[in-house]
């Protein structure tokens, strides 16, 4: 699944020309770090990616469709930000690194990231792993 969202994204970026420099995919969200031309609005990238990749992921994974009673597959928000302000290596540098940091964090507490299968849509959590509701 991971995969698909990936090369779905990559694809939107070739047919757009669009130049991507870094890309990861969360358990609940996305960091893409790419550049466009001035005439392409943040927020209508963002909404290009986002639509592309949805019709794409309902059309593979008919459990998506048969799980969600709306087409909407992404959440309604969305970040973007600029990177006038810090070099490019910096962003693709810090978006690279998530994974390794996400997995640092869990294993401060004894661990393991939860998991998510799109398949049953039902949280898996190891009956030794705690829950974030345990936290709140």
């Amino acid at each position: 699944f991971k995969s698909d969202v990936k090369a779905f994204l990559l694809e939107k970026c070739q047919e757009k020309e669009w130049d991507p420099l870094a890309l990861q995919v969360m358990p609940d969200h996305i960091h893409f770090f790419l550049s466009a031309p001035p005439k392409w609005a943040p927020s209508k990238i963002a909404q290009e990616l986002k639509t592309y990749s949805s019709r794409l992921l309902r059309r593979k994974y008919s459990i998506i469709r048969q799980m969600r009673a709306s087409d909407d597959f992404w959440a309604s928000g969305y970040y973007v930000g600029t990177a006038g302000h810090i070099t490019a290596e910096s962003v693709a540098r810090y978006i690279a690194e998530q994974n390794s940091r996400l997995e640092n964090k869990w294993h401060l507490f004894g661990l393991e990231p939860f998991e998510y299968d799109i398949f049953d849509g039902k949280l898996r959590v190891p009956k030794s792993q705690s829950r974030l509701s345990n936290f709140v």
